[in-house]
């Protein structure tokens, strides 16, 4: 059975990326519960780096699912900028993992295929904690730029389907 380490970005005193009464940590925890939901009923076994709005530093979210010996990790996020034209999605490996691109890529054109954006911002490598430190196969997902108006408004009103088309692509990938 292939378990799936889910880390919702920031959480706690930490809510991310900010834009008016919006908070990028809780926009995060509702995907990644939705997904965990999906891949569970999939047949995957699951953990997750929070369930609730707590804060939990890098180095324990990275242990965790090394103790959980995840073949995957993925990390939810959104994107914000000063300029409010910013705007897409974008998927981020660690330079070093071919795999890491592999994930990447099929979880950004499933997202992409599905319509949910028109702004492909591209796979990207990162030296994220997460992805340098975590023993699975890891990717960090931005889902777009709460500070874009469209953007914000894709990202709340297609939770579900971009949970969906996240779990749709790790399946395809594991499977």
């Amino acid at each position: 059975m292939f378990k799936v380490f889910i880390d919702a970005g920031h959480g706690g005193t930490d809510p991310g990326a900010c834009f008016k009464d919006i908070k990028e940590k809780d926009i995060a925890l509702d995907i990644s519960l939705m997904l965990g939901e999906l891949l569970v009923q999939e047949g995957f076994k699951v953990a997750y780096s929070r369930t609730i709005d707590s804060f939990i530093p890098l180095t324990q979210r990275s242990r965790a699912s090394n103790d959980f010996k995840a073949d995957v990790f993925i990390s939810i996020h959104c994107n914000a900028h000063s300029n409010l034209h910013a705007r897409g999605l974008e998927t981020f490996h660690h330079r070093t993992s071919s795999k890491g691109k592999a994930l990447a890529a099929a979880v950004q054109k499933n997202i992409l295929d599905k319509g949910l954006y028109s702004k492909d911002r591209g796979i990207k490598t990162a030296n994220f904690y997460v992805l340098r430190k975590t023993n699975a196969v890891a990717i960090l997902l931005e889902l777009g730029f709460i500070t874009n108006q469209t953007d914000l408004a894709l990202i709340l009103k297609n939770k579900r389907e971009f949970s969906k088309s996240v779990a749709s692509a790790i399946s395809e990938y594991l499977k």
